[in-house]
């Protein structure tokens, strides 16, 4: 008897806690829901309570799918329905009426101003624009957005594909042969600034690059982010991904 109820007690709590390591983060119903294991770290998807994919190191939700990297630092998506799929087909029908900014990099005696105006619904500009950023001018031998312009113009559509933080209103200021980034309040500098896509910027120190405050300058190659993902190659050659946090999953 002393037996059975230790064989009893052993498989209510082994039963207990498999229920209570794997954590719900997402799901797009019901029948198809995404768990973190909070002992290893990994992912799951269960598919009507029955596991589908496991021993995921990276997922991420976007519009009807999972962007996910399996065991193997395979990066594929899972569709709604809960199939392995090598690309996304996402139809986005977006809302015009979402503010609408303009920036200007403007002279206010010894330095440079940064303002903000939103001009969508401040019909007619009644509201002033707002001072978000300002640097002393010595020293400064240019200053520009990463259009390359004193004016920049952006609305909440922009960023919509975007699963990174973004930096809309960066400046790029020359002080001989650096370049730095200034962004609220903050001025970083680099030996070169490579380019701005999607609102994020790649930059270089010593023939290493990174994506600017996203993640760190060690790489010798980088791609672009898809989602919450980018390619990345070390300069010893090891291969991985970086994800939106700077967090690494190497092959």
């Amino acid at each position: 008897m002393k037996a059975i109820l230790i064989i009893s007690l052993s498989l209510f709590y082994s039963f207990s806690f498999s229920q209570d390591r794997d954590s719900l983060i997402d799901g797009f119903s019901e029948n198809l829901k995404a768990y973190k294991n909070t002992i290893d770290g990994t992912f799951l998807l269960k598919k009507n309570n029955k596991v589908k994919f496991k021993n995921l190191k990276f997922i991420l939700p976007i519009w009807g799918y999972f962007q996910v990297l399996d065991e193997n630092n395979l990066k594929f998506y899972i569709d709604n329905k809960g199939r392995k799929q090598k690309k996304t087909k996402i139809n986005l029908g977006l809302c015009g009426t979402v503010p609408h900014y303009t920036c200007e990099i403007k002279i206010d005696n010894d330095k440079f101003i940064i303002t903000k105006d939103e001009t969508f619904y401040d019909y007619g500009n009644k509201e002033p624009f707002e001072v978000i950023d300002s640097i002393k001018k010595e020293g400064i031998d240019k200053i520009y957005f990463t259009n390359k312009l004193q004016k920049i113009n952006y609305n909440e559509n922009d960023f919509v594909f975007n699963f990174t933080k973004t930096f809309p209103y960066a400046v790029i200021i020359e002080k001989g042969t650096k370049k730095g980034i200034l962004y609220n309040g903050q001025l970083s500098f680099y030996d070169e600034i490579i380019e701005t896509k999607n609102w994020i910027t790649k930059v270089k120190i010593d023939n290493k690059v990174g994506f600017y405050n996203l993640t760190e300058i060690k790489y010798s190659d980088l791609s672009d982010f898809i989602f919450g993902l980018a390619r990345f190659t070390l300069e010893d050659g090891k291969k991985g991904y970086v994800d939106i946090n700077g967090k690494e999953y190497f092959d």
